[in-house]
């Protein structure tokens, strides 16, 4: 179990853990240390928030984790990220409020992506329409995720 990252991940009541071998992830390239893009996570599912923040920090990115929609917006607001990556089913404060709220603070000078598992055609219309520039639905890689982060352009899908 030498070289080994082991996260608490909490499913359907019972406690399991996730484990990834620090062998298997790769150092940042000098396409993204050359980047330093500043991206915030959101999901209130705290595990796959911080989870996807450890994987992007490993490739170079610095990135922020926010549990939910309200501490978004402030964390947005005081670190003027280039990219928030956002879950859309959220209580409280749903992901596609937070994309109106976060266009109207900061209009086009960040990148919202919607990482989602809600594959609803409405729920895509609606997305494109509180300005999010790209919809990737759950589970992806971050591997798979880099390239919606280093887009040369914004594009809604």
């Amino acid at each position: 179990m030498n070289n080994q990252i082991r996260l608490p991940h909490a499913g359907l009541g019972f406690v399991h853990l996730k484990t990834m071998a620090l062998a298997s992830i790769s150092a940042p390239t000098q396409q993204s240390r050359a980047s330093k893009r500043t991206i915030i996570i959101v999901d209130d599912d705290r595990d796959t928030a911080d989870m996807l923040a450890l994987a992007l920090s490993l490739e170079g990115y610095q990135a922020h984790e926010a549990y939910n929609a309200a501490s978004a917006l402030l964390l947005a607001n005081e670190i003027c990220p280039d990219v928030i990556i956002t879950d859309i089913g959220m209580p409280e404060m749903s992901g596609i409020e937070l994309a109106k709220g976060l266009r109207l603070t900061l209009g086009d000078k960040v990148r919202l992506i919607a990482l989602t598992g809600h594959a609803a055609k409405t729920i895509r219309i609606e997305s494109r329409e509180a300005g999010f520039d790209y919809y990737v639905l759950k589970p992806i890689s971050c591997e798979d995720l880099i390239p919606y982060i280093e887009a040369e352009t914004f594009e809604t899908e």
